[in-house]
């Protein structure tokens, strides 16, 4: 079976690299799709890109706009779409590409339902408008996991003001979404992120 890994939020590509890794153990029918908004972080993965592996600059948004700010924060990581995110400097930005990832999906030609279809998502409180563009458009009954740190909505102070955290919340709740630990962050070898080379090989045997 076809398998196709997103990942949303590369920043250094630890987990895209790690996938780069794993699914040819598994198969040689593989896609894997990265999109990183940050022009600096995404001129820095484009040599990563292969015939089964490329990479896009683009931001996650709902946004009817084409271009947004991109909001730097304090550190090296953690910008975000949203200047109320708690570390951002809102006088240092860069305008970004954005999309909606169901269009991406239908100008890419992209059907989901022929794949095994693995998300990574850490986007720095735009899991908000992803999460309801893929809920949506009924893309959700087609992911067979989630994965990253997927809590970053609960960051935006935007959000806590008017109760959009907790709606995120009940949005995965109510749509059987759990966000599984497979991040980069506290390290590659953090204890509670899962084992994806078993969770992929599990799920093919059903």
């Amino acid at each position: 079976m076809l398998i196709r890994y997103f990942d949303f939020g590369l920043f250094r590509g630890f987990e895209l690299k790690l996938m780069k890794e794993i699914l040819p153990k598994i198969t040689d029918d593989y896609e894997i799709y990265g999109f990183e908004c940050c022009k600096k972080f995404y001129d820095n993965l484009k040599k990563v890109e292969d015939d089964k592996c490329k990479i896009y600059n683009y931001a996650i948004s709902n946004s009817n706009e084409e271009k947004i700010k991109l909001y730097y924060s304090k550190n090296l990581v953690g910008h975000s779409i949203y200047d109320s995110k708690n570390n951002i400097n809102k006088e240092n930005y860069e305008m970004v590409d954005v999309i909606k990832f169901s269009k991406w999906l239908n100008d890419s030609k992209i059907n989901l339902k022929d794949s095994l279809n693995i998300i990574k998502i850490n986007i720095e409180g735009a899991e908000w408008d992803f999460f309801n563009d893929l809920i949506d458009n009924n893309l959700n009954q087609n992911i067979q996991i989630y994965c990253g740190a997927g809590k970053d909505v609960h960051k935006i102070q935007e959000f806590k003001n008017k109760g959009i955290d907790k709606k995120y919340n009940k949005l995965l709740k109510d749509h059987n979404i759990e966000i599984l630990r497979f991040s980069e962050f506290k390290g590659k070898a953090h204890k509670n992120n899962i084992d994806m080379e078993d969770l992929i090989r599990k799920l093919l045997k059903n």
